[in-house]
């Protein structure tokens, strides 16, 4: 493989994990998203009750999964109310 090729693959892998960690959370943030303890979001993504992406030790979780629009106002999720309240 040419170096210039190596440098490409590269880039698009480095593009590639900005853009996952742009939309996902780790397990503090969530926490401090959730108005609950780390410890608590750690449990709930281990029952399956929070999908979470697991890349090596680190734990992403997705931010669309921990919101819900609101349907009757269409506000984007972001701007919704918070899932998993009792994590």
């Amino acid at each position: 493989m040419k170096r210039h090729e190596v440098e490409e693959r590269e880039r698009t892998v480095v593009r590639a994990l900005a853009d996952l960690r742009a939309s996902t959370v780790t397990i503090a943030e969530a926490a401090e998203l959730l108005g609950k303890s780390a410890p608590a979001v750690r449990v709930a993504v281990a029952r399956g009750r929070i999908p979470a992406i697991h890349i090596g030790r680190a734990v992403l979780i997705p931010r669309d999964s921990l919101v819900r629009p609101r349907e009757s106002t269409g506000v984007a999720p972001i701007s919704g109310t918070l899932l998993y309240e009792d994590a």
